[in-house]
């Protein structure tokens, strides 16, 4: 996509450079970006993107942001490519504990 231009269309000819990817990068994360909506976040997460940016179809959605990053999550979910969650910052280095120590 052209950066800094929002509402771009999906190229699906990426597809499968992203499955080439995925194949020889098992614990790469492959993000994709430009035309990211419930559809194609399918394709996208299918072929082993795990990581959707979705500017449009989360802002432009009908039925609210949370609806629209449910849908992205769901793929990634459907297709196994859903990220490990962080480990929570120790309490020393939390957020809580630096203002508790302020």
């Amino acid at each position: 996509v052209e950066c800094g231009f929002g509402g771009q269309k999906f190229q699906p000819h990426v597809v499968d450079k992203v499955r080439q990817l995925r194949s020889r990068f098992p614990t790469l994360d492959i993000q994709a970006n430009g035309g990211i909506n419930a559809q194609t976040a399918q394709v996208a997460a299918a072929a082993g993107a795990n990581v959707l940016v979705a500017g449009t179809a989360v802002f432009g959605c009908q039925q609210g942001p949370t609806v629209a990053i449910k849908q992205l999550r769901s793929a990634l979910v459907q297709h196994n490519q859903l990220l490990q969650q962080p480990e929570p910052c120790s309490s020393k280095h939390s957020s809580t504990a630096m203002a508790e120590q302020a």
